[in-house]
């Protein structure tokens, strides 16, 4: 129990710990936003496959799915730090689900499959509802695919490479 609580701590520092090169960065260009946006849906695209769909039919562990938000913060008019905090906020918020993750399977080991195919479905819902519509909405719909395509290769070589 331990052991999981602090790797989901872990993780949420490491989705805020991401957004640190948006304090060194200058403006990006609304290309390099939608390309970004791109890779980062294709990075959750194949986390959402490979680490929570397929496993909650086979009932295996939770996965570590992070979600870099600063780049787009700071392209809304937030500042950097600003934008670099919030995705901090929102890494934290990891612990905290695994933590309620672990007390509902405290009660029932029952629940996994279906908390991980909920968890699924809910980041596919994002993807295709908010990410991919905000990628192609500054006319770079083509830039934004590439980057979806080349994160979703990335998250599938690092999931078969790492296990």
């Amino acid at each position: 129990m331990g052991a999981g609580l602090v790797a989901s701590l872990l993780a949420g520092t490491a989705t805020g710990l991401g957004a640190l090169p948006v304090l060194v960065t200058s403006e990006l260009s609304r290309k390099a936003q939608d390309r970004m946006l791109g890779f980062n849906a294709g990075v959750m695209l194949a986390a959402t496959s490979f680490s929570l769909v397929i496993p909650s039919m086979m009932e295996a562990v939770p996965a570590r799915v992070a979600r870099p938000e600063a780049a787009r913060t700071c392209a809304q008019g937030a500042s950097a730090s600003r934008a670099a905090f919030l995705a901090l906020l929102a890494g934290l918020v990891e612990p905290v689900g695994a933590l309620f993750g672990l007390l509902a399977l405290s009660l029932s080991s029952a629940l996994l499959p279906w908390g991980l195919a909920f968890a699924g479905g809910a980041m596919r819902d994002v993807i295709s509802h908010e990410m991919i519509p905000e990628s192609h909405r500054g006319g770079f719909e083509r830039e934004a695919t590439t980057g979806l395509m080349w994160g979703f290769v990335l998250a599938l070589v690092l999931d078969m490479s790492l296990g």
